[in-house]
C-alpha cells in the first residue's frame, strides 16, 4: 500500500481483507498445533479486533480456514474494545499452566511494551531478552502493530508522504542494521 502511495492502514480495507478469509497459516504453526494436541497441551487464541456483530465468527473462521481445530468459545477469545490480553492471560493462568504466549506483538506478552520511544521498548526486550524464544514467542507481522507507535508516536499516524517517508526510512534504516551485524 505504501509502495502505491495509499494509505498504510486502513480499516475498511483491513475488514474486507478479513471477510474474505484468505488466511494462511504460518509456516510451523500447524505442526506447532498438532504438537500441542498429541501431547494433551490446550491452545488458546486471544485477539484483539473489531468487524463488528461477526468479529468473532470471522475471526473462527479464519483460524479454521488457515488449518487450525478446537477454535471454539472456550479457546478463542475476541476482544473487541480493547487490545489488553493481560487480563485474558491472567485469567487462563489461574485454570492452566502457560507454557508459553505467542504473538505478533510485544504488547501480546505484556502491556509494558505498550510505549512510544523505540530505545525504552528495546531497552525493556533487551533486558527481558531471556524471555523469548522460551516464555514468548513472537511472529513477526511486516504490516500491523504498535511499533508502528514507537516510530510516529501514534498507532495510526496519517496516511500522507511524509509519514510514509518516515515508514519507508524506518524500514530501510532496520534492514541495514541487520546486514551490517
Amino acid at each position: 500500500m505504501i509502495a502505491n502511495g495509499e494509505d498504510f492502514f486502513d480499516d475498511a480495507v483491513w475488514d474486507l481483507w478479513v471477510e474474505e478469509d484468505l488466511f494462511t497459516a504460518s509456516p510451523g504453526s500447524l505442526e506447532f498445533a498438532e504438537f500441542c494436541r498429541q501431547n494433551n497441551v490446550k491452545i488458546f487464541y486471544i485477539t484483539n479486533r473489531d468487524q463488528g456483530e461477526y468479529t468473532f465468527d470471522l475471526a473462527q473462521k479464519n483460524l479454521q480456514t488457515a488449518g487450525f481445530d478446537n477454535v471454539d468459545a472456550e479457546h478463542l477469545i475476541v476482544l473487541r474494545d480493547s487490545s489488553n490480553k493481560e487480563v485474558i492471560q491472567r485469567d487462563i493462568m489461574e485454570d492452566f499452566e502457560v507454557v508459553v504466549l505467542l504473538g505478533d506483538n510485544l504488547n501480546d506478552f505484556s502491556r509494558d511494551y505498550y510505549l512510544t520511544d523505540v530505545e525504552e521498548r528495546r531497552s525493556l526486550a533487551s533486558e527481558r531478552s531471556s524471555d523469548f524464544g522460551v516464555k514468548n514467542i513472537i511472529f513477526p507481522n511486516p504490516t500491523d502493530g504498535h511499533w508502528i507507535r514507537a516510530i510516529f508516536g501514534d498507532s495510526e499516524p496519517p496516511a500522507n508522504g511524509q509519514n510514509r517517508e518516515i515508514l519507508h526510512s524506518a524500514a530501510s534504516s532496520a534492514a541495514w542494521q541487520r546486514e551490517s551485524q
